[in-house]
């Protein structure tokens, strides 16, 4: 049994550090971890015993607003709290050939939000592949997917399936090749 701890976003609120923490993990064949954040720009190598090996950031299509806690408090006492982010990374798997794959969102969520509040519906969100060389580590492949994607496999001949759910919510089933 091996354990991992990642102290280098402390946070005191709890609701904001279960956001900043929240990551994909994958395991390469030569028995790393990659741990793809949710809401951070930031993957994170590890090797099966929890030591730090490497960690890296990579180009996105938008710049992501830096995780924060909003509160309100009704005249009656009520605090709400909600926070502000932007999702970077949905899913991360090891391809056969020893590449990671990120799937990854191309706009932020306040741009998609301010779409809806213009009256616009609010689409699923545009998304991508990419390709990652591991070793370098750098993006070597940006691959095209339908908005909406939420998890996927790699498999052998450069096949990927994707789950996505379309503008009503319906979920299909996609393999492409690339």
């Amino acid at each position: 049994l091996y354990s991992l701890s990642v102290t280098d976003f402390p946070e005191t609120q709890p609701f904001l550090r279960a956001l900043k923490h929240r990551v994909c993990l994958t395991r390469s064949r030569d028995n790393k971890l990659y741990l793809p954040y949710f809401v951070s720009n930031l993957t994170q190598v590890f090797d099966l015993e929890g030591k730090k090996l490497d960690e890296f950031r990579r180009p996105l299509p938008f710049k992501p607003v830096e995780p924060k806690i909003m509160r309100e408090t009704s005249d009656g006492g009520v605090i709400r709290m909600q926070a502000t982010v932007d999702i970077i990374t949905q899913d991360a798997k090891i391809g056969p050939t020893g590449n990671l794959f990120l799937l990854t969102y191309l706009e932020s969520s306040a741009n998609r939000q301010k779409k809806q509040r213009e009256g616009k519906e609010f689409p699923p969100p545009a998304m991508r592949f990419e390709m990652i060389d591991p070793a370098a580590p750098e993006v070597v492949r940006y691959i095209s997917c339908d908005d909406g994607a939420q998890s996927f496999a790699v498999m052998e001949k450069n096949r990927l399936v994707y789950i996505y759910k379309d503008s009503e919510g319906e979920l299909y089933l996609k393999c492409i090749q690339f």
